[in-house]
Protein backbone atom coordinates (compact mmCIF):
# COMPACT_ATOMS: atom_id res chain seq x y z
CA UNK A 1 0.00 0.00 0.00
CA UNK A 2 1.12 3.64 -0.72
CA UNK A 3 -0.03 6.88 -0.34
CA UNK A 4 0.86 9.88 -2.23
CA UNK A 5 1.61 13.27 -0.50
CA UNK A 6 1.66 17.02 -0.56
CA UNK A 7 3.06 18.64 2.00
CA UNK A 8 3.25 22.40 2.49
CA UNK A 9 6.11 23.84 4.03
CA UNK A 10 6.65 27.66 5.15
CA UNK A 11 8.43 30.16 2.88
CA UNK A 12 11.69 31.44 2.93
CA UNK A 13 14.10 33.43 1.54
CA UNK A 14 17.57 32.22 1.16
CA UNK A 15 20.15 32.35 -1.68
CA UNK A 16 19.88 29.57 -3.92
CA UNK A 17 21.69 28.11 -6.69
CA UNK A 18 19.97 25.65 -9.44
CA UNK A 19 20.88 22.38 -8.83
CA UNK A 20 23.19 21.74 -12.08
CA UNK A 21 25.48 24.19 -10.69
CA UNK A 22 26.59 22.32 -7.54
CA UNK A 23 28.37 19.09 -7.76
CA UNK A 24 29.43 16.76 -5.25
CA UNK A 25 33.55 15.53 -4.83
CA UNK A 26 34.74 13.40 -2.57
CA UNK A 27 31.60 14.08 -0.51
CA UNK A 28 31.79 17.56 -0.24
CA UNK A 29 30.00 20.32 -2.19
CA UNK A 30 31.30 22.30 -4.80
CA UNK A 31 30.03 25.41 -7.43
CA UNK A 32 32.49 26.84 -10.26
CA UNK A 33 33.53 30.63 -10.35
CA UNK A 34 34.00 31.95 -13.43
CA UNK A 35 37.27 33.80 -13.51
CA UNK A 36 37.00 34.86 -17.36
CA UNK A 37 35.90 33.03 -20.42
CA UNK A 38 38.08 30.44 -20.25
CA UNK A 39 39.24 30.18 -16.40
CA UNK A 40 37.53 28.93 -13.57
CA UNK A 41 38.02 28.33 -9.93
CA UNK A 42 36.23 25.28 -7.93
CA UNK A 43 34.72 26.86 -4.79
CA UNK A 44 33.51 25.11 -1.74
CA UNK A 45 29.89 25.30 -1.26
CA UNK A 46 27.77 24.52 2.06
CA UNK A 47 24.25 23.50 1.14
CA UNK A 48 21.45 23.80 2.93
CA UNK A 49 17.30 22.74 2.18
CA UNK A 50 16.57 21.58 -1.78
CA UNK A 51 13.52 21.65 -3.65
CA UNK A 52 11.98 22.44 -7.02
CA UNK A 53 15.41 22.76 -8.94
CA UNK A 54 17.19 24.79 -6.31
CA UNK A 55 19.49 23.84 -3.58
CA UNK A 56 20.30 26.54 -0.42
CA UNK A 57 23.87 27.25 -0.99
CA UNK A 58 24.60 29.14 3.30
CA UNK A 59 27.95 30.34 2.66
CA UNK A 60 27.21 33.04 0.49
CA UNK A 61 29.52 35.56 1.04
CA UNK A 62 32.39 33.88 -0.15
CA UNK A 63 30.25 34.06 -3.90
CA UNK A 64 28.59 37.56 -3.67
CA UNK A 65 29.13 39.03 -6.76
CA UNK A 66 30.42 36.12 -8.74
CA UNK A 67 29.51 34.47 -11.86
CA UNK A 68 28.77 30.90 -11.09
CA UNK A 69 28.58 28.15 -13.73
CA UNK A 70 25.21 27.26 -14.29
CA UNK A 71 25.42 24.52 -16.83
CA UNK A 72 28.05 22.20 -17.76
CA UNK A 73 29.71 21.81 -14.24
CA UNK A 74 30.21 18.26 -13.94
CA UNK A 75 32.16 18.32 -17.19
CA UNK A 76 34.43 21.02 -15.91
CA UNK A 77 34.59 18.85 -12.80
CA UNK A 78 35.84 16.04 -14.66
CA UNK A 79 38.13 17.92 -16.46
CA UNK A 80 39.70 19.61 -13.93
CA UNK A 81 40.40 16.26 -12.39
CA UNK A 82 41.58 14.40 -15.13
CA UNK A 83 43.90 17.37 -16.27
CA UNK A 84 45.51 16.95 -12.20
CA UNK A 85 46.10 13.12 -12.89
CA UNK A 86 47.87 13.75 -16.03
Amino acid sequence: MYMNAEIEIPEMQSSALPDECIVSFEGKHFVFKQINSNNFEMRAAEVGRSGNGFTEIVNTNSLKNSKIVQKGAYTLLKAMKNKGEE
